[in-house]
């Protein structure tokens, strides 16, 4: 009975859609492709981290117009470059105690490539050589090294100076997602965070993300607090949890 059940669940599922067609291809692509993953080194790859997060962390009306949405993405992507350029060279105030690295995962870029299509061109970058490829910036996140971050209500409980870090700006591009490269980015960041010191990695995510939940449960973070609905109420959003992973 329970087989034939299958049969008949399987006979009128849906065929998948065009885009997730295209999701599957592109996930393929990149599993042939050399990944790189590393901390940005340059303004040229700071600028490219702030892309990726415009066109990830940006939404848009109906209705909007191309010419709209381009002109405030480009605004976007220059404020949150002097952002970065400000938080990683220790000039922002606010980050005083903090030491933030900006780690970015990129991939070659042969011309022609249909993911570079969709992206904005401050996410490519040029070939480091003659005969080399230029590559693009998929995603990127801050390992923000000290006791607290800034404009978060949750602070870590555990680790002394130099032992507590928070993870902050996990994006991926729009065309690359749910092909595991912010897992891929988060271990390799948690990796270079352990050979620095740091004992307790922290994140912080919306309650009813239920994506970025699963992701960290999955990676071993565990929560630690929670804001209550009282800050949810007075900060007008969604209420934050913060996550724990304990390095060796």
């Amino acid at each position: 009975m329970l087989s034939v059940q299958r049969a008949r669940t399987h006979a009128h599922a849906r065929p998948p859609s065009s885009r997730k067609l295209l999701q599957r291809s592109l996930c393929r692509a990149l599993g042939d492709v050399p990944l790189t993953l590393r901390q940005a080194a340059s303004s040229a790859e700071l600028r490219a981290a702030a892309a990726v997060r415009a066109a990830a962390f940006g939404k848009y009306p109906a209705g909007r117009s191309a010419f709209a949405i381009a002109s405030h993405q480009r605004m976007r992507v220059d404020a949150e470059w002097k952002a970065l350029e400000e938080k990683t060279s220790g000039r922002e105030a606010a980050y005083a105690a903090c030491v933030v690295a900006c780690f970015v995962l990129l991939a070659p870029c042969p011309d022609g490539w249909p993911l570079a299509a969709g992206l904005d061109p401050s996410c490519r970058l040029p070939a480091p050589a003659p005969g080399a490829l230029p590559s693009v910036v998929l995603a990127s996140l801050d390992l923000n090294t000290g006791p607290v971050l800034p404009a978060e209500e949750l602070h870590g409980a555990q680790g002394g100076p130099g032992e507590r870090a928070y993870l902050s700006n996990v994006a991926v591009a729009p065309g690359a997602r749910r092909c595991g490269l912010a897992r891929r980015l988060i271990c390799h960041t948690a990796e270079r965070a352990a050979g620095a010191g740091v004992r307790h990695l922290y994140v912080h995510a919306a309650a009813d993300n239920a994506a970025a939940l699963a992701l960290y449960a999955a990676l071993g973070f565990a929560q630690e607090s929670a804001e209550s609905a009282a800050t949810e109420h007075a900060l007008g959003r969604a209420r934050r949890v913060l996550l724990r992973l304990g390095l060796r």
